[in-house]
């Protein structure tokens, strides 16, 4: 039989050798990958808590402009029937203003974060804020002072 000296030693040796510098070449990537896969989930869910108070907040003000058109409204002498009307507008752009926000919101994840779109509608998008507002905070705590 004919048989191959590597470096000295028998050829299992470094076939030993060779198989465990692929594991651990392979493993270093396996655990790259992981640690990618985990980060890049990280920043889609701080997004996504991004998005959500931005859009809260932006709904509180949206609000606010409600309350100051109908106090001029009525300073103004505007009567009663054009006040409910103009309230039931506003009440049908802010819910319209949910919907789409929230869609746009779950659409923009495409099929590779599906999974981590925690939401489907305007309420269950607020308990995932509310859930998840420390983490927020604490994000922006630490924003401002580094």
């Amino acid at each position: 039989m004919f048989s191959v000296v590597f470096f000295g030693g028998n050829q299992m040796e470094f076939f030993l050798y060779f198989l465990v510098f692929v594991l651990g070449y392979t493993t270093c990537k396996l655990f790259y990958f992981m640690l990618g896969t985990r980060k890049s989930i990280q920043i889609v869910r701080l997004a996504q808590l991004v998005g959500l108070s931005i859009i809260a907040r932006s709904l509180e003000n949206f609000s606010h402009s409600k309350y100051y058109a109908m106090s001029v409204m009525k300073e103004s002498g505007e009567s009663d029937h054009n006040l409910d009307a103009f309230k039931y507008l506003h009440t049908e752009e802010l819910d319209r203003y949910k919907r789409k926000a929230i869609a746009e919101m779950i659409n923009v994840h495409g099929k590779i974060f599906d999974q981590v779109v925690d939401f489907d509608d305007w309420k269950s998008a607020m308990k995932y804020l509310e859930t998840n507002k420390q983490e927020f905070i604490d994000l922006m705590y630490r924003s401002t002072n580094d």
